[in-house]
């Protein structure tokens, strides 16, 4: 195939598919452009506040559903619903590209609650804010370890954030968030090493107050560069030159003596577990009971509704359970990560836990489920199983770790199966196991059904799990590969059948020219 046929096919390839919507009608171009910015800010922040209004009561309608996994290359990432608001649970680089791609909406979301402060988990903070801010979310608030808002004051220089606000939760254990839909307990789980570091700190005689401690601490962590200020470079650099000057002149004083009991959670290296409990759900009021038990219309059934017994004009009592459905005390779900295996043992000695695990009196106490974004060499550990084990055998183990395959996007296999379709070499397929190809005579999908009745559940993206009205799992909505679409969409292009199957001819043609005379 010449450059030059090839590179026509290619950019007529990228301009039908990508572009496609240039050969529509004008009126059809003007409903996609993008709206003004402020004016769409305005009414997403005035249904923010009718929300707000209609949000006394707990949500009636709850789920989880898995947005990244936590395979190589993938985000790990778990999204909260419920009907007035939304939760993050991490934020790995790539998040805001699925939730696109998905349709997962973004515009309720106002917490992110973070594992661990690596990379995995905050990557994608920095462009969900951006998208936030243009969709008119007022304030985010990052809950987990101390320290986490200090992503945003590295990349304040590029990250511009005018009409967003970051506010940073205490995530103090003794003080759980709540809202009318959620409690969360924080749970820091702190490695063997930092254990140590404490304890030797803890030692030394502290010779600085804290407020100047801390002033030295804020001053060596924040960073006031400007980085495209490049007519300042030579001063900055000679008053880089003077302060090293200084600082080798004046004596040295020990790192150690910088730390106080104020700094030393936000620098230390904690990990946090979350457990939640939904609010509960008073049982709605039946009215064909009502009718049973001769209920006229009016304020009684108001005072059913409430919970509170009344008593009909024959002498009649009715009592309120008689006629409403039963009490939603809520589920509990349990998030957890031990970054590694120093954090197995603050993890073992977490009392919290207990109360959700074997031996619960109370069955409403026992966690429907447990998410797991601990590694997968770390999840091996026979102290961590042992761990699992001691959850009930109804309880559900999500794992949003590297042992999962789903990348969780299709639109890059749709791209590529049609540019393969090019050329087989220079656009070969993706190696990718992790999303289930339809079988197009059967209309199936090929997945492992061992998968499906394990109370083990590898992560994929759209996985979901109903939390309220009812508790179970959807698998609807999951991925899959439909390889015969893909193909068909690309012959939808005019002439592209003609033009490669003459290219690949010539392409063949060439090449048996040139191994006849190179033999």
């Amino acid at each position: 195939m010449s450059f030059k046929l090839f590179n026509k096919l290619l950019q007529k390839f990228i301009h039908t598919n990508c572009q496609l919507f240039y050969f529509r009608n004008p009126n059809t171009i003007l409903k996609q452009m993008a709206k003004n910015v402020s004016l769409s800010t305005a009414t997403n922040k005035q249904n923010r506040i009718k929300i707000k209004g209609k949000s006394k009561f707990p949500p009636g309608i709850v789920k989880f559903q898995v947005l990244g996994s936590g395979a190589n290359g993938a985000p790990r990432c778990l999204y909260l619903f419920t009907d007035h608001s939304r939760y993050l649970f991490n934020c790995g680089e790539g998040t805001q590209r699925l939730a696109h791609e998905h349709k997962m909406k973004l515009s309720k979301l106002e917490h992110v609650f973070i594992t661990h402060s690596n990379w995995l988990n905050i990557g994608g903070l920095p462009g969900l804010a951006l998208t936030v801010q243009d969709v008119g979310v007022p304030n985010i608030e990052l809950h987990g370890p101390q320290g986490i808002e200090e992503l945003f004051v590295a990349t304040k220089r590029f990250v511009v954030l005018r009409d967003l606000k970051i506010t940073a939760s205490k995530s103090d254990p003794f003080k759980p968030y709540e809202d009318n839909a959620i409690v969360v307990h924080y749970v820091p789980l702190i490695s063997n090493k930092r254990c140590n570091e404490i304890r030797s700190m803890s030692e030394n005689s502290i010779e600085m107050n804290n407020s100047q401690a801390q002033q030295n601490i804020d001053d060596s962590l924040e960073d006031d560069t400007n980085y495209y200020d490049y007519e300042n470079i030579q001063e900055s650099d000679k008053k880089e030159k003077n302060k090293r000057k200084r600082s080798n002149s004046e004596p040295r004083t020990d790192d150690k003596k910088f730390i106080t009991d104020n700094t030393l959670s936000r620098i230390s290296n904690i990990a946090m577990s979350y457990v939640c409990r939904l609010k509960p759900k008073p049982g709605f009021l039946d009215l064909d009971k009502c009718v049973k038990h001769n209920v006229p219309p009016g304020p009684l059934l108001g005072l059913l509704k409430s919970g509170k017994d009344i008593t009909l004009s024959d002498g009649t009592l009715v009592k309120s359970s008689d006629v409403t459905s039963p009490d939603d005390p809520g589920p509990v779900f349990i998030v957890v990560e031990c970054p590694s295996e120093d954090y197995i043992d603050s993890l073992l000695n977490e009392s919290i836990f207990s109360k959700h695990q074997h031996g619960v009196v109370n069955e409403d106490d026992i966690a429907f489920m447990v998410v797991h974004f601990t590694p997968q060499d770390v999840r091996n550990d026979p102290r961590y199983q042992s761990w699992m084990n001691l959850f009930p055998p109804e309880t559900y183990h999500l794992l949003l770790n590297n042992e999962n395959k789903c990348l969780g996007s299709t639109a890059i296999h749709r791209i590529q199966y049609k540019l393969n379709m090019l050329d087989e070499n220079i656009y070969p397929l993706l190696k990718d196991n992790g999303i289930p190809i339809i079988n197009q005579q059967e209309k199936v999908i090929n997945v492992n059904s061992s998968s499906i009745n394990s109370l083990t559940i590898n992560g994929q993206t759209n996985l979901s799990f109903n939390l309220r009205p009812n508790k179970y799992i959807d698998r609807s909505s999951t991925l899959s590969l439909d390889i015969d679409e893909f193909i068909e969409e690309t012959f939808k292009v005019d002439g592209f059948k003609e033009k490669v199957s003459s290219s690949k001819t010539r392409n063949f043609k060439c090449f048996f020219y040139r191994y006849k005379h190179l033999s």
